[in-house]
């Protein structure tokens, strides 16, 4: 019986290899910055309504910042609550920046009325400051790992892991 278990171990850890190779192969990385807009897809079914006609992605969405290398925190308008998503979820938006973004100059206060205000930025700049984060350079987040694979005592894959 442990025969058998052993054999099926290395079976599995090969077939993991060969599916992650293919995977690796295909898949594109792709990196947003603080201030980028994309596309947030959340496939939702409604009832009575073809899959064909309904949306896949809602937004766009901004990124507020990078939690890791594939979570980020993200907010639909500048007053929506930021939440984290998954960079799979995550599709490039190209097009203008919509209006909710835009600064409007007319809401700012004048210097004179910064007296006032008790210099606070929330006054100066019409709207709240956004928090100082530090984020994870990418030397801090790579990693990398060897590994050997064999199959009834034979090697049948070596490779480096770059994370």
């Amino acid at each position: 019986m442990r025969v058998a278990h052993e054999l099926v171990a290395e079976q599995l850890k090969c077939a993991f290899l060969r599916n992650k190779t293919r995977y690796d192969a295909r898949v594109k990385a792709i990196q947003f910055k603080s201030g980028d807009f994309f596309w947030f897809s959340s496939p939702r079914k409604k009832q009575g309504l073809s899959r064909k006609w309904q949306p896949m992605t809602s937004g766009p969405y901004k990124v507020v910042r990078r939690v890791n290398w594939v979570n980020y925190v993200i907010q639909k308008t500048p007053k929506s609550k930021p939440f984290i998503c998954h960079i799979d979820t995550m599709r490039k938006f190209t097009g203008d920046i919509p209006r909710c973004w835009l600064v409007d100059t007319s809401n700012e206060v004048q210097p004179e009325d910064r007296n006032q205000s008790n210099n606070h930025p929330a006054y100066t700049t019409g709207r709240a400051p956004e928090p100082a984060v530090a984020l994870a350079t990418d030397d801090e987040l790579s990693m990398s790992m060897e590994f050997k694979v064999t199959l009834h005592e034979q090697v049948c894959y070596t490779g480096t892991l770059q994370y």
